[in-house]
C-alpha cells in the first residue's frame, strides 16, 4: 500500500511554458493508458478538482495503476500512499525514469526517516501511510494536494482502515483485488432525491502473460528426474524440510524421493546446492516452517535447466533470507543473489539495475515484492506459502512483463484451504495507537463512535479495552482527552507502553538501557530457540550470564545487545556475527535493533526531547554520556520497566512458590501439568511495586494495589507500620504527579532555537533530576525480600 500525494497545478498550468512531460519506457504499452478518457470521466463526477469524492477504483494486475494513473491526475491538475518503504521509493523512482526527470523535481517521496520532496510546481510525492496519518495534523502540508490516492487497499492494514476513515471523501482507494461491492457501498453518495448511491467506480483491466503453475507433486517430480537420489537427500533430508513433510502429511512425497530413481542424468552434476548447517541456526523455534533444503534444490534445479529470467523467491522473513542466501548453489558468476527486505536498503538500489545476459539474479524477498513494485525481468517464481499477512497472488508477479512459471511448494488441495484476502487490520491489531490517533485527528468526537464509522468497524469490547490500557498509561485521562503524553507516544513509531519507557530514559537519565529494550520489545527474543534440547540448555546459560543476577530476561537481552554492538563498533561487521553466533544471538535481530534505535533517536532530536548531537559516547551508548548517568542502576531499570508493562504482574503465593497469581488467572510452575508459561519476564521488588504500580489505597499496615495484591508494611522500628503505609501512598501520589510534569515539560519544546539553552530547558533538567534522585534514593534503600524480611508481603487473594 502507498500513497500518492499531487500538488494542486493551478498556477503551474497558467505558465505558458506548462507542458506534460512525455514517460519513456513503454507507457503506451500499459493498458490504463488506453483508458484515459473514462478515467478523466470518472474524475469528474461529483467533485470539484481541488476536492475529490472518495472513490474505489480497480485496475487489474499490471495495468500500470501504481505508476500510471498519478501521472494522468498530474498531467490532468494531484499524494499516492504505501504500506511499504520499498513501495513509495522505488515507485517514485521509477516513474521519475520515465519522465526523464531527476528525482525530486516533479516526482517524490516522503517515508519517516528519509525524504525527496518534489521541487516542481506539479508534482507527485509517493508516501507511506504511516507518513500520511501524521501528516493529518498538518493542514497546512495537506492543503498543498489535489488528490490523493490509497493504494493497494485490499491489504487493510490498521494504517491504511484508518487513512480510510479520516479521509473518506477526499480520497481514491485503487486495488487490483479490490473488493468493489465494500468500496462503493462504503463510500456512497448523496444525490438529488435525499438518497445515496454507491460510489462509481472504474474497472481497467490488465495485461497479464501467460503463467504455468506447478504445485509440489510437480515440483518434486521434476527434482527426482534431474537429481541423483543421493544429492537430492542431502537437501531433502534437511531437518526443517523433513519436519515441513511430516507436519503437512506428506510422507507419500518423501517416498517418492526415497524410490531410488535416478536423474535423467544419472546425477552428474559438476555442483549440487549445499545448504550449510550454521544457515539452521539462524532460525527460531517460533518461526514459521519453511522447507529450506527443498527451496535451495529448487533454485538450483531452475538455474540448472532454463536460461534467461530472474528466479523471485517469497519468504517469510529476513532470517529465511539469510538461511537460504547461505546455500551454495553453483558457480557465483553465473548468478547474483539479490536480498530484499526493508531492512536491507542495498537490495532495492540494486532492483532495477541492469545485470549482463550471462548473469540470472536470485531474489529473496518478502511480501514486499507482491505488491506495487514491478521487477521488469522476474521469470519464475519459487513460492513456500508461508506469508507475514498477505493477500495470496504472489504468482501475479510473473504474469506482468513476460510470460513465467509459478512453483508452488505445496499441494493443490492446501491451496485451497488458503484464505484469498485478510482480516482487517481494526480486527486483528491491538488498538491502542490507533485509538492515539483517533483523538488526534477528531480530538473532539468520542473514540467508540468515530471508529464504529470505519469501513468494518472493530468489537466495541475491544476498543474499550483500548481506552482502558491508555488511561492507566496516562496517554488518556478520564475524559478520553489526551494528555501531553497521550501526544508524545502517538508521534513515535512505537506502540505506546514501549514508547513511553524510551521517554522515561530520557527523563531518568538510562536512555540507553531502556531505549535497546523498549526497540527490541516482548514479542522478538534477541537469542535463538532451539528444538534440540542440549542447545536450549546451552541458550539458557547464555541468557542468564547476560542477565548479570539481575533477575531480568529483559536486560539480559539488552547487555547481550550492548556486548554484540561493542564487538561490532571495535572490531567490524564479521566480528560481531562470530560473537553472536557463539553467544546464540540473532545478528540480524541486532542490526534490526540498531537502525530502530538510530531512527527513534532521530526522531527524538527533531522533537527536542533530546539534544541532536548526543547520540553516541565513548562506550557507544545511544543518547551519550549525559543521557545515561543512571544507565548502570538495577533497580531503577526495572522499576521503570515495571511501570510502563503494568498490569502484567504476577505474584507468587505464599503457600507455594510453584504457583502464581495476577488479578483475574491464576498460573501454574512449568514443572505442573497445567500449564501457563510466563515468558521475558523480570523479578521486582514489592517497593518498586507500590511506587510505579496500580492505585493504592489501605488500612493501616496493610495496602492493596487495584483491589487483588495485598502488602503488609512493616516498619524498622516499634509500631510505626501504619504511618509508614500511609506515607507511601502519599508518596505514590508525589511521584505520579512529578511524572505527569516530566512528560508535560518534554512536549514543551519543539520550537526553540537551538542556538542557545532556553530557560524552559534548564527548568526541565532541574526537574528530571530531582526525580531522578528521589527515586534512585527510595530504590537504593530497598532490600528485596528474596533475600530480606525488611518487607513482608501478605498476599491476599479474591
Amino acid at each position: 500500500m502507498f500513497i500518492v500525494m499531487l500538488r494542486a497545478l493551478t498556477d503551474l498550468k497558467r505558465a505558458p511554458s506548462f507542458s506534460t512531460a512525455k514517460c519513456s519506457g513503454g507507457q503506451t504499452e500499459i493498458s490504463i493508458s488506453t483508458d484515459q478518457e473514462a478515467f478523466h470521466e470518472l474524475n469528474k463526477v461529483d467533485s470539484s478538482l481541488d476536492l475529490p469524492v472518495g472513490r474505489p477504483w480497480k485496475p487489474d494486475t499490471g495495468s500500470g495503476k501504481s505508476t500510471q494513473v498519478p501521472q494522468m491526475l498530474l498531467d490532468d491538475a494531484m499524494v499516492k500512499g504505501s504500506g511499504s518503504l520499498i513501495a513509495a521509493t522505488s515507485l517514485a523512482k521509477r516513474v521519475a525514469k520515465e519522465r526523464r526527470e531527476s528525482l525530486g523535481y516533479s516526482i517524490g517521496y516522503q517515508i519517516r526517516f528519509d525524504s525527496r520532496r518534489p521541487t516542481g510546481l506539479g508534482s507527485i510525492t509517493y508516501c507511506t501511510t504511516g507518513y500520511l496519518l501524521s501528516m493529518l495534523h498538518s493542514k497546512s502540508y495537506l492543503v498543498s494536494f489535489s488528490h490523493i490516492i490509497l493504494d493497494e487497499v485490499h491489504e487493510r492494514a490498521l494504517d491504511l482502515d484508518l487513512l480510510i476513515l479520516f479521509l473518506r471523501n477526499f480520497v481514491i482507494v485503487m486495488s487490483a483485488t479490490l473488493d468493489v461491492d465494500l468500496f462503493a457501498s462504503y463510500f456512497q453518495i448523496a444525490v438529488d432525491d435525499g438518497g445515496r448511491l454507491p460510489a462509481p467506480h472504474l474497472r481497467i483491466p490488465g495485461r497479464a502473460f501467460p503463467v504455468g503453475k506447478r504445485y509440489l507433486d510437480e515440483v518434486i517430480e521434476s527434482l527426482t528426474r534431474f537429481y541423483s537420489p543421493r544429492a537430492l537427500s542431502l537437501l531433502i533430508d534437511e531437518p526443517q524440510t523433513a519436519k515441513y513433510f511430516r507436519r503437512y502429511n506428506l510422507l507419500p512425497v518423501t517416498d517418492r524421493l526415497n524410490s531410488g530413481e535416478q536423474g535423467i542424468d544419472g546425477g552428474q552434476h559438476s555442483h549440487d546446492p549445499s545448504l550449510p548447517q550454521s544457515s539452521l541456526s539462524m532460525l527460531r523455534e517460533e518461526d514459521p516452517l519453511i522447507p529450506l533444503g527443498l527451496i535451495c534444490a529448487f533454485i538450483c534445479y531452475v538455474l540448472s535447466s532454463t536460461e534467461g529470467g530472474s528466479i523471485l523467491v517469497f519468504l517469510p522473513g529476513l532470517r529465511h533470507i539469510m538461511a537460504v542466501e547461505s546455500c551454495d548453489f553453483s558457480d557465483c558468476s553465473r548468478y547474483k543473489i539479490l536480498q530484499l527486505h526493508s531492512n536491507l536498503p542495498d537490495g532495492q538500489k540494486e532492483l532495477f539495475s541492469p545485470v549482463s545476459r550471462v548473469c540470472r539474479r536470485v531474489i529473496l524477498s518478502t511480501d514486499v515484492a507482491e505488491t506495487s513494485i514491478t521487477i521488469p525481468d522476474v521469470k519464475f517464481v519459487i513460492d513456500p506459502g508461508k506469508v507475514n499477512r498477505r493477500i495470496y497472488v504472489p504468482h501475479s508477479r510473473t504474469t506482468r512483463v513476460q510470460a513465467g512459471e509459478y512453483f508452488a511448494l505445496f499441494t493443490r488441495d492446501m491451496h485451497k484451504s488458503f484464505r484469498v484476502t485478510r482480516f482487517p487490520g481494526m480486527m486483528r491489531e491491538d488498538l491502542q495507537q490507533a485509538t492515539l490517533q483517533v483523538k488526534r485527528t477528531v480530538s473532539s468526537a468520542s473514540i467508540q463512535d468515530t471508529l464504529r464509522d470505519s469501513i468494518e468497524p472493530p468489537d466495541a469490547a475491544k476498543v474499550d479495552l483500548a481506552i482502558s490500557n491508555l488511561q492507566l498509561l496516562r496517554a488518556l485521562d478520564e475524559k478520553e482527552r489526551l494528555t501531553p503524553l497521550g501526544v508524545l507516544l502517538s508521534e513515535l513509531p512505537l506502540d505506546p507502553c514501549r514508547a513511553k519507557l524510551i521517554l522515561l530514559g530520557v527523563i531518568f537519565r538510562c536512555l540507553d538501557l531502556l531505549l535497546i529494550i523498549g526497540v527490541i520489545g516482548g514479542d522478538q527474543s534477541l537469542f535463538y530457540s532451539s528444538p534440540v534440547q542440549e542447545t536450549r540448555k546451552d541458550v539458557h546459560r547464555t541468557r542468564v550470564g547476560f542477565s548479570r543476577n539481575t533477575w531480568s530476561d529483559h536486560l539480559s537481552a539488552a547487555n547481550a545487545f550492548k556486548a554484540t554492538r561493542e564487538v561490532w563498533y571495535r572490531k567490524g561487521r564479521a566480528a560481531a556475527f562470530e560473537f553472536a553466533v557463539s553467544n546464540h544471538i540473532h545478528i540480524d535481530r541486532v542490526y534490526e535493533v540498531l537502525q530502530a534505535a538510530r531512527h527513534t533517536l532521530e526522531f527524538l532530536a527533531k522533537r527536542k526531547i533530546i539534544s541532536c548531537h548526543e547520540h553516541l559516547d565513548e562506550h557507544f551508548q545511544f543518547g551519550g554520556a549525559s543521557l545515561n548517568t543512571n544507565s548502570w542502576r538495577t533497580p531503577l531499570i526495572k522499576a521503570l520497566l515495571f511501570h510502563v508493562m503494568y498490569p502484567n504482574l504476577a505474584a507468587p503465593s505464599s503457600a507455594s512458590r510453584r504457583r502464581y497469581y495476577t488479578e483475574t488467572n491464576e498460573m501454574t510452575h512449568p514443572s505442573s501439568g497445567d500449564t501457563y508459561v510466563l515468558k521475558q519476564t523480570s523479578h521486582v521488588t514489592p517497593l518498586a511495586a507500590c511506587l510505579l504500580g496500580g492505585r493504592l489505597h489501605g488500612s493501616g499496615r496493610r495496602i492493596c494495589m487495584d483491589s487483588w495484591l495485598s502488602f503488609l508494611v512493616q516498619a524498622n522500628e516499634g509500631s510505626g507500620g501504619d504511618r509508614a503505609a500511609r506515607l507511601l501512598i502519599e508518596l505514590r501520589k508525589t511521584l505520579q504527579i512529578a511524572f505527569d510534569a516530566a512528560f508535560h515539560s518534554l512536549g514543551q519544546l519543539e520550537n526553540h532555537q537551538p542556538t542557545k539553552v532556553p530557560k524552559s530547558t534548564r527548568s526541565r533538567d532541574l526537574l528530571f533530576d530531582m526525580i531522578s534522585e528521589i527515586m534512585i534514593d527510595i530504590l537504593d534503600r530497598d532490600i528485596d525480600p528474596v533475600y530480606s524480611k525488611r518487607v513482608n508481603t501478605a498476599t491476599l487473594w479474591a
